[in-house]
């Protein structure tokens, strides 16, 4: 616990000096998201730069931050500026209104959030993305102080060419505790952010305060949305991200000038530097920012803000492309990239691969609203955001340049998801819905349409999405803890206002306490944990029995596994084992770009998958007995780990099973169930 706050605190004070120093006159939400862009910027552009030398260590992290801190404090003494802390966490307090609509929904988020992640600090992680590869890949660099990651093999291999923000932010709350313990809430940071964010976009709009708290609030109950807080995906990060950089350059509408395009290009690099598909939502923000450059007369100074954009995107979000271009050739790869039918960048696999066997009703309305989860808000405020902002362009006959970039931008996310990428995940509209909120609840409070009604509407969408938020249990601890708060906060609440800094400064105390404590028990009772969670977590009991048999039976061994690609959980505790895929041929470790000739494809059956692997060319392909036991041999290997194949219609073993179990003086059977062969290496 030590070590996390020598990691977090020279960051955190000296953002908050930065700040003060040069970003004195921005508004109170700007100073938070501005803080959090800065924060997080840092990260990833430091773990990157020590990455690419081969130091990624915690010692220097540490150091690097003090380091830093020293720096910006020399800064700060030269400057004699003073941030004030205190009188912004006043304001802040000040924010949330003193109504019952209020209260509730104060209470209400408190106990379902809360409740969620108290949830994620007791039990392990769960979530496929998670244990295939986000975590997988922090693990990885955490144990080699590198940025080099593995193959995911026997599934969909893109992950390991994906961008890799999200994985880094990750990896900063691995290192201090050698867990996942507090990265599992990696994404709650990027909810709060998120609600700022759309808060904040509101009022630039014009919206008043009330109903720019519900647009963020509404958003924060979507149950699609609200769950992901149980997830270590990136989703929600996108979502912050995207928020955060339109919010900076609706603030760029107004003048042209430097601090605001750093902010926006720290952001954009952040929001590309996640997700692929955020790539594409990035060039959304930059052609709306050379359109708002279009507006003034050419002069050097615009050259320069369009290097300082450049610069901080390439810093903050190119690095996985650029890796991808020097080690391939391709920044997008392994899939082929074509305009109009002609390849510009070749790769080993085509988009076809995940949309050949969608459904149109994959992309249904009826789907996405009632059996997705995204809340009767979503039917009410957001598709109908579009028409309503047309419905007062015409009647006010006035378009302002801030309105016009949210709508735009509300109808470019949604033909992105639907045309370009074409993957009917509704996790990746969550900037769409956030737009459109913004967008509706912005033309409510420019017609003055009743807070009455409004009261009542956001008290159904409330009641019809508790259900969903949580379940069981859970759901009844919730409801408990929020009747809890409610009747305590009608006879407290302004004297909680009044001391909201007091209460702060307990909260943080009170946090760091609490997961002081439960880190302790955490690592003690982890990977016992996982087969009592499986009703909940989706996971296979047969996997999760397996990783609690061979977290008992390890202590820091070398483990091989082959089949479904979950190798997260095989570490163990404290990450104490080795893991990684053998190769079957003579390249050994294994990347997809060591195999150029090969050529994946397949369609909705998952055998095709595991065929294509074997293919001519393809990195399965030329599979020898005596050449994959010498790959084992040399890597020093105890322990093969052997998962089923994923997502075949009947249990199917790969083909290392079928040599290890016909070579018993080699491969010694210790653990067996239906879907997992564990076998010792016999040295």
């Amino acid at each position: 616990m030590i070590s996390l706050l020598l990691l977090n605190i020279p960051v955190v004070f000296s953002v908050i000096i930065i700040v003060g120093l040069y970003f004195r006159d921005l508004s109170l939400a700007d100073t938070l998201l501005c803080c959090a862009a800065l924060y997080f910027s840092y990260i990833v552009f430091v773990e990157q730069s020590l990455g690419i030398l081969n130091i990624l260590t915690l010692t220097n992290l540490e150091l690097v931050g003090l380091g830093v801190l020293a720096a910006v404090y020399i800064c700060f003494r030269l400057n004699k500026a003073k941030p004030d802390i205190v009188s912004g966490l006043k304001k802040l307090g000040s924010y949330f209104p003193y109504n019952k609509l209020g209260i509730f929904i104060i209470s209400a988020i408190f106990a379902f959030t809360s409740v969620k992640l108290i949830y994620n600090l007791v039990n392990p992680p769960f979530g496929w993305d998670s244990l295939n590869y986000h975590f997988t890949f922090a693990v990885e660099w955490f144990k080699s102080g590198n940025l080099n990651t593995p193959l995911v093999v026997f599934d969909n291999p893109c992950p390991s060419y994906y961008p890799l923000n999200g994985s880094l932010v990750y990896l900063w709350f691995i290192f201090p505790l050698k867990s996942v313990f507090l990265a599992d809430l990696g994404q709650f940071p990027f909810f709060v952010l998120t609600f700022i964010a759309i808060f904040n976009i509101c009022r630039k709009l014009g919206a008043l305060r009330s109903y720019s708290l519900l647009a963020a609030v509404l958003l924060t109950i979507t149950p699609n949305y609200f769950k992901q807080l149980s997830i270590a995906y990136v989703d929600v990060m996108v979502c912050a991200w995207f928020l955060l950089a339109l919010n900076f350059l609706l603030n760029l509408t107004k003048r042209i000038d430097y601090r605001n395009t750093l902010l926006l290009g720290l952001c954009l690099g952040m929001l590309i530097g996640t997700k692929l598909i955020a790539l594409a939502y990035g060039f959304i923000l930059i052609f709306f920012f050379f359109c708002l450059l279009l507006r003034n007369k050419f002069n050097p100074g615009l050259i320069s803000r369009i290097l300082l954009l450049l610069v901080c995107i390439l810093a903050i979000g190119g690095y996985g492309y650029i890796r991808n271009f020097i080690e391939t050739g391709n920044p997008l790869y392994p899939t082929v990239f074509q305009i109009l039918g002609k390849t510009i960048f070749p790769g080993v696999m085509d988009k076809s691969n995940f949309i050949s066997f969608l459904k149109p009703e994959d992309y249904s309305l009826s789907k996405m609203l009632f059996h997705e989860g995204m809340g009767v808000g979503t039917l009410l405020f957001v598709l109908t955001s579009v028409p309503l902002f047309i419905f007062m362009v015409l009647k006010k006959k006035k378009l302002t340049p801030e309105g016009l970039i949210v709508a735009s931008s509300f109808v470019a996310l949604y033909l992105i998801y639907r045309y370009v990428f074409s993957l009917p995940n509704i996790r990746y509209l969550y900037p769409m819905v956030a737009s459109g909120y913004i967008l509706t609840f912005y033309v409510l409070s420019n017609i003055r349409f009743s807070r009455r009604i409004l009261s009542g509407i956001i008290l159904v969408c409330f009641f019809t999405a508790m259900p969903e938020m949580a379940r069981k249990t859970e759901l009844v601890i919730s409801l408990s803890l929020f009747i809890f708060l409610f009747i305590v906060l009608l006879f407290t609440y302004r004297k909680l206002q009044v001391n909201f800094t007091k209460l702060v400064a307990i909260g943080v105390l009170g946090f760091f306490c609490v997961i002081a404590i439960e880190n302790i028990d955490y690592n003690k009772h982890e990977f016992e944990r996982y087969p009592k969670t499986t009703k909940i977590s989706g996971f296979w009991p047969d996997a999760a029995v397996s990783w609690d048999w061979l977290n008992k039976n390890t202590s820091g061994n070398n483990i091989a596994y082959v089949g479904r690609p979950v190798p997260f959980p095989l570490y163990g505790t404290n990450f104490k084992n080795n893991v990684y895929y053998v190769s079957v041929n003579k390249t050994d470790p294994v990347k997809l770009h060591y195999f150029p000739h090969g050529f994946y494809k397949w369609g909705e059956d998952f055998l095709e998958v595991h065929k294509s692997f074997e293919k001519s060319g393809s990195y399965r392909f030329g599979e020898d007995y005596s050449t994959w036991l010498m790959n084992l041999q040399r890597r020093g290997t105890d322990y093969l780990y052997v998962y089923s194949l994923h997502q075949t219609k009947e249990v199917l073993f790969p083909m290392e099973d079928g040599w290890a179990r016909a070579h018993p003086d080699r491969f010694r059977q210790v653990f067996n169930n239906p879907t997992i062969h564990i076998y010792r290496v016999v040295k």
